[in-house]
């Protein structure tokens, strides 16, 4: 960066007024300004309360204008790789100032040169890929973290409502209207809002499952740490595979990633909406261009959402509660970062069958659950994810629970739907007992 923001500043070339760079920077700018006559400031009874925050937002939003002023004129005297930076640290802020206004306090030109160097110290070198991108993901889950309000606007249920109490408006300021028509409108409108009601509950569910999302995936860049006697022990797995790829490859991860953030925040300012974070988070990962990288974590997650599935037809089951307890044991070795290491370094061959019995046990678990209305016998199921996931089995003894299966069986004779009930054999009183637990009561499998 150029030494100082004083004459020094004033011999750079400016910006030239189509750079998608600069035109970018401007628009985050602007999205970091403060509405005047905001509705907080609105409801203050105190006239000269009111006055003082005007001025506040005023002086505010004329400081953001005079910085854009500023980063035009002296545009040329920053490296690329810095003004990429500030763009990088206003798409934050505009993040993290939706639920936390503080954040916009140091966004003034003579800040963002302090940013950019701190200590006036120019920066020689840019950031590493990896310090950006989880940048990015930090950034991602602070903009998802922001509720819905009922001020912002939606389609439908919304637009419905604000009709209907202009129109109750009108009618109650018509002194002849009958009382059963105003009734009957005010009705509508209580009708009106408990539907606005559920159907801004539905999109907070849909932000809350996509913030988990998010989180779930900056923790697959992020970690696992590779453990001890790893030659690349301390490193995440994303920053070793982004240090990795050729320079260039990195730069147009960071670029793409960087570009998805500025188009999630220009939705959100422009209409308080955002993109639903499943496919945003299908082309991040395309972004970074390693399939190897993330496709391991996400069949590791598959047999994670398989084995809950199938613990959660159990739960609640007085006679399932310790091959339960065993599922949730399962759940939680694989849900490790040592476990997330040791799925990586598995054949691929090896992982994608570790996915398919998992698939295929909840799947025959449910077929046995529509065919016969009851569930199988869940030490039987415990046993069979045992053989399923033999790397993911968690200490201790759990021989009363699960039991001793055919080696090599899984998926060939006994775990097939048409053989489920050569599983069991009748007892001399003509119950069902299981052939794993000849004295279990009611063995189902």
């Amino acid at each position: 960066m150029m030494q100082g923001v004083g004459s020094t500043a004033l011999l750079a070339p400016p910006a030239d007024p189509n750079d998608p760079l600069f035109l970018q920077l401007q628009a985050a700018y602007t999205w970091l300004k403060k509405p005047n006559g905001s509705l907080s400031v609105r409801l203050l009874h105190d006239g000269s309360e009111r006055s003082r925050h005007a001025r506040a937002v005023h002086n505010y939003n004329q400081g953001i204008e005079n910085a854009i002023v500023r980063f035009r004129e002296t545009w040329g005297g920053f490296q690329h790789f810095e003004l990429e930076e500030g763009l990088d640290l206003l798409l934050g802020d505009y993040c993290m100032s939706r639920s936390n206004p503080g954040h916009t306090e140091n966004v003034s030109f003579q800040a963002m040169c302090e940013r950019l160097s701190p200590g006036g110290h120019q920066q020689l070198v840019r950031r590493p890929a990896f310090t950006v991108i989880r940048g990015f993901f930090h950034a991602f889950i602070a903009l998802y973290s922001i509720p819905l309000a009922h001020t912002e606007p939606y389609e439908g249920p919304r637009r419905d409502l604000e009709l209907a109490r202009v129109s109750l408006a009108e009618l109650e300021s018509l002194s002849h209207e009958p009382v059963g028509v105003l009734k009957e409108h005010r009705q509508e409108v209580v009708e009106l809002e408990e539907i606005c009601t559920e159907h801004l509950n539905a999109l907070n569910g849909d932000r809350t499952a996509d913030l988990a999302l998010l989180k779930e995936t900056r923790s697959a860049f992020e970690q696992p740490h590779l453990p001890p006697g790893h030659p690349h022990f301390g490193k995440p797995i994303g920053q070793l595979h982004l240090e990795g790829l050729p320079l260039d490859q990195q730069d147009e991860a960071v670029n793409q990633a960087r570009q998805m953030l500025f188009e999630a925040c220009k939705e959100h300012a422009t209409s308080h909406t955002l993109p639903r974070a499943g496919p945003l988070i299908q082309e991040l990962l395309g972004v970074l261009q390693d399939p190897k990288l993330f496709a391991p974590l996400q069949r590791r997650k598959q047999c994670i959402q398989d084995l809950s599935e199938v613990t959660a037809l159990y739960s609640g089951n007085v006679e399932a509660e310790h091959a339960v307890v065993y599922l949730e044991a399962v759940r939680a070795v694989l849900e490790g970062a040592a476990s997330a290491v040791r799925f990586a370094e598995m054949p691929e061959e090896r992982q994608l069958r570790r996915v398919k019995h998992c698939e295929d046990i909840l799947k025959r678990v449910r077929a046995y659950q529509a065919g016969y209305t009851q569930l199988p016998d869940a030490n039987v199921v415990a046993g069979y994810f045992a053989q399923a996931l033999p790397e993911f089995r968690p200490a201790g003894h759990w021989g009363h629970v699960v039991p001793t299966l055919p080696a090599n069986d899984l998926f060939q004779r006994q775990f097939s739907l048409a053989r489920l009930g050569t599983l069991q054999r009748r007892s001399s009183n003509g119950g069902r007992v299981s052939v794993c637990f000849p004295r279990a009561r009611g063995s189902r499998w």
